[in-house]
């Protein structure tokens, strides 16, 4: 499939390897999310079951528990941010120093 980008035609071989590329940081993102995740659900279920009626140990578990959707936005941000910071690269390059 060969489509217009600008003035520029891309080849079908040279999207692909783009589309590898720029998804390389986002599949390793995923694998170093899967296992804090993971660690902190398990975390959150052992609190929940050891305190029985202790408010420190659910305040802990509310921590761990929001560190985790913490973790997951922060990702999400700074992958909408590259999005971002890289478009207004091709649109205003004399902004840009490098």
């Amino acid at each position: 499939m060969i489509y217009r980008k600008g003035r520029k035609r891309v080849s079908p071989r040279g999207q692909r390897l783009k589309i590898m590329i720029e998804d390389i940081p986002q599949v390793w993102q995923a694998t170093f999310l899967i296992p804090i995740v993971f660690n902190n659900l398990q975390a959150w279920v052992q609190f929940v079951s050891y305190s029985k009626g202790n408010g420190s140990f659910y305040l802990i578990a509310t921590y761990l528990m929001l560190n985790t959707i913490g973790s997951f936005v922060l990702i999400l941000f700074t992958q909408e941010n590259k999005k971002i910071h890289s478009y207004s690269r091709k649109q205003y390059p004399e902004a840009f120093i490098n």
